[in-house]
């Protein structure tokens, strides 16, 4: 005798027998056991399902998460979000951007050992910061505890010199990984070598989603212990080895292929960030006759890998943390090639972009929050995100970027009505925070008008 039993394990619940014909299962795992009355019964494991209408489910217990709990965790996201300054428009982005434009994140973080070099720039937390002309010194790091991630994300003074790629590298990779997991973002990081302290060569933050039905302490409490196991995995970690940077995206891309049919029907993307200082060299690096191939055949090897990423539901971003010449063109020649549609953004250090942004648009502050936002990977959402540093906006552009930073749809065409639109950006722009100007050097609005109402 056999009997059939489903169990719904992504949701902890257990549908009525009758209505095993209706229910649909995307994947499971199946598996057979017999009791005392060598009854033998099948196990279904469900991973995810589609319920019937009339599907009663158990009263909650204490394990489930309540209203007023999920009410709570979205009222911390929004403390977090308060903190962080940013202006009506850009937050919406934001949460449209974690929740309904990426279905995760994927980081590959170069440990080689070229990261020992010291051209590196960390962001020191000793700026001035307040509500509007309001200003309190903050003197905390944003890599060093998770209380400070908001002045990690959106206040910042200066480059420091004098440090290591690495310590760039862990600055940047902290800060994201307290950011995924405050917001509940799923969030991948992936070293491109084995540490050579051990430990692992994984990690993953930002996965007590809100969404997901979990016991309800991982929702108050596994968001510090995600941002403390990352630090203490980061902190633990000295660079060695070769940048198999291709052969680290030929794995998502894999991966991603077996994620097409749920992206599709969810309408969403994977956003990859690339977090390195090289090229493309690995120990597997040799050609059929045995010898080493030269850095531009290594780099056609990563060149092919980006590219075969093109018509996947992906958004590439590139944070390069060297100031190498022959790098940082061959990353910004890729750039022009594979950029378009915000498919691929390659990002330099804070300050270096910040110059960059400048000298196209320099109504703009690029306040530390936006180089954050473009480093997780906010292009997918805007273009506007990627030509920020490449050219000058056209009076569209304008418009549309303060309308995606302010959050209206009802500011006047810049085309026919040129003094109005600068006047209601005027206005908006009143009831928002100052932020750290990292060109003028001192807190300022996001936009400068006078540079504004030099754009005819």
């Amino acid at each position: 005798m056999k009997r059939s039993l489903i169990i719904v394990a992504a949701l902890g619940l257990l549908p009525k027998v009758d209505g095993f014909t209706s229910i649909t299962v995307r994947t499971s795992r199946r598996m057979r056991v017999r009791d005392s009355d060598g009854i033998t019964t099948s196990i279904y494991c469900v991973e995810s399902t589609k319920l019937l209408e009339d599907f009663v489910p158990p009263k909650p217990s204490k394990k489930c998460i309540t209203k007023q709990q999920q009410q709570q965790h979205n009222h911390n996201n929004d403390d977090f979000l308060n903190d962080l300054h940013l202006p009506r428009g850009l937050k919406h982005a934001l949460i449209q951007n974690t929740q309904h434009v990426f279905s995760k994140r994927i980081w590959i973080v170069d440990n080689s050992g070229s990261m020992k070099m010291m051209d590196g720039h960390e962001i020191l937390q000793s700026a001035e910061h307040g509500k509007k002309k309001k200003k309190h010194d903050i003197k905390q790091n944003g890599s060093s505890s998770s209380s400070s991630t908001g002045a990690a994300v959106s206040v910042s003074s200066s480059s420091s010199p004098l440090t290591t790629r690495w310590a760039e590298v862990q600055e940047t990779v902290n800060c994201h990984a307290q950011l995924s997991s405050v917001l509940g973002v799923p969030t991948d990081f992936r070293l491109l070598n084995p540490p050579s302290a051990g430990g692992p060569q994984n990690f993953r933050v930002g996965y007590h989603n809100q969404n997901i039905p979990v016991p309800v302490p991982f929702l108050g409490r596994n968001h510090k212990s995600d941002c403390h196991r990352a630090n203490k995995i980061m902190k633990r970690i000295q660079p060695t080895g070769k940048t198999p940077l291709h052969t680290a995206v030929a794995e998502i891309r894999t991966e991603v292929i077996k994620m097409l049919p749920q992206l599709r029907t969810d309408g969403m993307k994977v956003a990859i960030v690339i977090c390195t200082d090289g090229c493309n060299h690995d120990y597997k690096n040799v050609n059929h006759d045995g010898t080493i191939p030269s850095e531009p055949q290594l780099n056609e090897e990563l060149r092919a890998a980006l590219e075969s990423l093109q018509g996947l539901p992906v958004c590439v971003v590139i944070r390069l943390c060297t100031d190498y010449g022959q790098i940082v063109d061959f990353y910004n020649d890729l750039d022009e090639q594979l950029g378009e549609l915000s498919f691929l953004d390659v990002l330099d250090d804070y300050q270096a972009e910040a110059s960059e942004v400048y000298s196209h648009n320099p109504w703009l502050n690029y306040a530390l929050v936006l180089h954050r936002l473009r480093e997780m990977g906010m292009q997918g959402s805007s273009a506007l995100f990627d030509l920020l540093d490449e050219r000058p906006f056209t009076r569209d552009e304008i418009r549309d970027f303060c309308a995606l930073l302010f959050g209206t749809d009802l500011l006047p065409d810049p085309w026919y009505d040129w003094e109005n639109f600068l006047a209601e950006v005027d206005r908006l722009q009143q009831r928002e925070e100052y932020h750290w100007n990292p060109q003028k050097e001192v807190m300022a609005p996001w936009i400068d008008m006078e540079e504004l109402a030099l754009q005819q």
